[in-house]
């Protein structure tokens, strides 16, 4: 679920500091977590401290996924199951220098993917999970052996 509430904007951090022109800005932090930034159309949310404001426009309850990527390392078939799937996701396999191995489409109601090794190599893929809207991503490491 999501919840909202009010909080004012400020962070403590080792450095940092805010850049602006008639166009852009840029603003930066040294020694402050890193979190995740989940977007919509033009609407984005990031999770975190450094915000130079906040506007809320609306508030949708929304259930995380839970996602099960197993055996890890993989020798012959990845499994990939989905619990609580509230919506259509893609499932990208990546190789270790960015190469698109494979791209599976996992539509609302179907709750699991076979991903087979049989004619990859040895070595270490990224598996990325991105959900309708780029509302939820998640990236998994994959280790392959023989």
């Amino acid at each position: 679920m999501l919840f909202c509430q009010s909080a004012s904007p400020e962070v403590i951090a080792a450095s940092g500091d805010y850049f602006a022109n008639a166009n852009n800005s840029v603003s930066w932090t040294l020694g402050e977590a890193m979190t995740e930034t989940y977007s919509a159309s033009a609407h984005f949310m990031t999770q975190g401290f450094q915000q130079p404001a906040y506007n809320i426009l609306s508030v949708a309850n929304y259930t995380e996924p839970s996602v099960f990527v197993y055996p890890n390392p993989v020798i012959n078939n990845l499994w990939i199951d989905f619990e609580k799937v509230p919506g259509n996701f893609s499932v990208e396999l990546f190789d270790s220098n960015g190469k698109l191995l494979r791209k599976e489409e996992l539509l609302d109601g179907k709750n699991n993917l076979t991903f087979s090794f049989n004619e990859y190599e040895e070595g270490i893929y990224l598996l990325n999970i991105i959900g309708k809207n780029n509302i939820y991503k998640c990236s998994y490491k994959i280790v392959r052996l023989k």
